[in-house]
Order: C-alpha cells, then sequence, then structure tokens
C-alpha cells in the first residue's frame, strides 16, 4: 500500500477485493487513496460472495471498518478503541455514519471476530481552542451565532465516545457524567457549546447544548470525500435526522 502521496493527517480509503482468493480462484485487487464516494463505488461493485474489504489509512497507518462475510456487510469497530482513529470525527462520525447508510449495515464485529447488532453510539463533541473560537466556550447557540460562528463539525473536537444506553434520555446523559466521569473521558462535564452526537442505522443527528435545553444542529457534518459547500448533506441519506429527545 502507498501512503506516500498523503499529506499529514489526511485520510484516505482502501478496498480489498476477494481476500479469501483460495475459494473462487480469483485473484485479490487492492485499490488504495481513494476518497470514501470512490470506496464505496468500488466496494460495491464486487460480487456479494466475495470477502471484500472496505478501510481507511492516515498517518501511515490502516484499519479495516467494513468486512464483507457471508454476503453480509459487517462494521469492524476495532477504530472504536485505536488512538490513531477514536478522536478522529471524520472517521468515527462521518465516514462511519455514510458506510452504514450505503451499505445497509446491521451488524458489527471486533478483533476478536466476534459479531453482534449494531450498536448506536453517543459522541461527545467540544469546541476547538482557538483564538477565534475562545468567545464561544460555554455561551448559548444564539450567543454563538450573534458571534458570526455556525456549528459545525470542524469546528469541535472529539473528546468521548460510547454505546447508547437504551432509554436514556439527553438531560440524563449530562447528568451521569456529571456524577461519575466514565473511564477514558478527559475534561469537564458536557456543558453548554457541547454537542451531543447520536449515531444510528437510519442516520445521525447533532444536537447543541443551550442554556435552557438542547436544540438540533442541522448541516453539522461534512462526510469525507465531499470537498465542496454544495455537497453539504444534500445526499439524502446522509442527512441529519432525528429530534431532540
Amino acid at each position: 500500500m502507498n501512503h506516500s502521496t498523503l499529506k499529514d493527517n489526511e485520510l484516505a480509503f482502501y478496498v480489498v477485493s476477494n481476500r479469501n482468493p483460495e475459494s473462487n480462484n480469483e485473484a485479490v485487487v487492492a485499490n488504495y487513496n481513494l476518497t470514501l464516494p470512490n470506496a464505496i463505488t468500488i466496494y460495491n461493485g464486487y460480487a456479494a460472495e466475495q470477502q471484500s474489504v472496505l478501510g481507511v489509512m492516515k498517518n501511515g497507518v490502516e484499519t479495516d471498518l467494513v468486512h464483507r462475510l457471508d454476503e453480509e456487510n459487517v462494521l469492524v469497530s476495532d477504530y472504536q478503541e485505536m488512538d490513531e482513529w477514536k478522536h478522529d470525527p471524520y472517521v468515527c462520525i462521518a465516514a462511519v455514519s455514510l458506510l452504514i447508510a450505503n451499505l445497509d449495515i446491521h451488524r458489527q464485529m471486533d478483533a476478536h471476530c466476534m459479531t453482534r447488532p449494531f450498536e448506536e453510539r453517543l459522541h461527545v463533541m467540544r469546541m476547538k481552542d482557538t483564538e477565534e473560537l475562545r468567545p464561544c466556550f460555554l455561551k448559548s447557540r444564539e450567543t454563538v451565532e450573534r458571534l458570526g460562528v455556525e456549528p459545525t463539525m470542524d469546528k469541535y473536537d472529539l473528546i468521548y465516545s460510547e454505546a447508547v444506553q437504551p432509554g436514556e434520555a439527553m438531560v440524563d446523559v449530562c447528568k451521569r457524567y456529571h456524577l461519575e466521569v466514565p473511564t477514558g473521558y478527559q475534561g469537564y462535564a458536557p456543558s453548554v457549546s457541547d454537542v451531543l452526537v447520536y449515531q444510528t442505522r437510519s442516520g445521525c443527528h447533532a444536537l447543541y447544548i443551550d442554556s435552557l435545553g438542547f436544540e438540533l444542529v442541522q448541516r453539522f457534518m461534512r462526510p469525507p470525500g465531499w470537498h465542496r459547500p454544495e455537497d453539504l448533506i444534500h445526499d439524502p441519506i446522509y442527512a441529519l435526522k432525528g429530534e431532540a429527545r
């Protein structure tokens, strides 16, 4: 695989078809340095019975995101625990959400190859510590927009992710974090100006923690590989869905 053409911290995707060539006497075909839309197109072009793989690469590190097993597309969840990826929202949120929608993913697996039903995820995002954004820290949505800042994913860091706890309302999420900080969580509990992103099989929704509750943020995310502003959320499968709950 050739990482030499990638810049530091630049994402690219790869597709490997027919990872088990002994089963059908066909050659292994690998495509690297792809955009995510191209990778999805190539992956979908391979026969369902082939054990194909779609993955991501950055800074010389690569990991598989999807395996085709027994003609089913299965999410490989190892990225959720890997230092290179677990704080990268373009992988954990944007790329994975697009893969789930395009590849009709219902199940996931880990490094031990144990499959289980797909788990919904909660992602906690906090504004980046930059000169432009510091005046927005702990401010209401109205104040932030009055300062000329639109909440979008490129302005936020992904500080923590976890499986959604069934039946837990958003206000209870914040209370739980205030009472007991989860292992691996850094910083203060979710507060005003943070964004909670819920990732489900039917789509994602991003919720701004406001002074008096939660507000749905439209057009929060940009999928990797979509570079033009007009591409942002124009694909109907990637529309942010859901209501505050």
